[in-house]
């Protein structure tokens, strides 16, 4: 998270609200193109942490911020296998893989060992899930789930993690309100054959999209619940300082009652001292 970090201070005033496109053509391709390696292979890899699921539409300041409330929330130095950084922009035929989508490096690290879970990052119209290989690690994400229940999907937001009930009210009902009209049958590739490829696969499995739509229906659902909770938690939390705050205040105007009906003795104890 550090080197992404690093990457997005240092050309910022490059970058500004462009998205990955501009990041991955003008940026990290010139950064490489002298040893045609991934960046990753040049700055130095880690083990892979999480794998993320994202649209490239989206701003670049977007995308850093809500990996960042990501690794905040998780609270461990998380390493992230983001393919514009990971795969080699140079030799992308063999990264995308001849034999099948399971030659992808997308599979390749969703199969990983060491991967702890999928970072969705969304944006509030749910952009990500409009996309065919946005898709597809979502279909993967659902498959390894049922494998390892500690694999873990988060949805992450620029204003904090969806489904840990710490991103802002307006992002959750909006994406939840996206998510509820979504159908995962019409995401759209760049390539038609992408496309195809992707459909096939998850119609080949069993349930085929009812089951995908239904698998990410509920996770927003339950990232919802967990919003309700932590707000009715808030809630319950300020209602009790005010209610303690108007306590205290009744308590001062019983005081200053009391200290009211006892003036006028005194102004008469004191001007007694006053006459002549």
């Amino acid at each position: 998270m550090v080197d992404l970090e690093d990457f997005h201070l240092y050309f910022a005033d490059y970058v500004l609200e462009r998205n990955m496109h501009y990041v991955v053509g003008n940026l990290v391709q010139p950064l490489t193109g002298h040893d045609r390696l991934s960046y990753v292979e040049i700055v130095g890899p880690h083990h892979v942490s999480w794998f993320v699921s994202h649209c490239w539409g989206n701003p670049f300041r977007h995308f850093v911020t809500s990996l960042k409330k990501h690794s905040e929330k998780t609270r461990t130095a998380e390493s992230y296998w983001i393919c514009s950084f990971s795969m080699n922009q140079w030799t992308l035929e063999a990264e995308l893989g001849s034999g099948g989508v399971k030659d992808t490096s997308f599979h390749l690290c969703l199969q990983g060992r060491g991967c702890a879970g999928t970072a969705t990052v969304i944006d509030t119209n749910a952009t990500n899930f409009q996309r065919s290989w946005c898709l597809y690690e979502l279909l993967q994400t659902m498959l390894l789930q049922k494998e390892n229940s500690d694999y873990s999907l988060m949805l992450c937001t620029e204003t904090g993690v969806l489904s840990s009930g710490n991103a802002s009210v307006e992002v959750t009902m909006n994406v939840a309100d996206k998510v509820a009209h979504l159908r995962l049958q019409d995401a759209e590739a760049t390539m038609q054959t992408d496309k195809e490829m992707i459909d096939q696969e998850v119609a080949e499995m069993p349930g085929g999209f009812a089951e995908v739509n239904h698998f990410l229906r509920t996770n927003i659902l339950q990232a919802v619940i967990g919003m309700k909770r932590c707000i009715v938690s808030d809630i319950d939390e300020a209602l009790g300082t005010l209610e303690h705050a108007i306590s205290l205040d009744d308590r001062d105007r019983r005081f200053f009652r009391c200290a009211g009906r006892s003036a006028p003795e005194t102004a008469v104890a004191d001007n007694d001292h006053l006459s002549i």
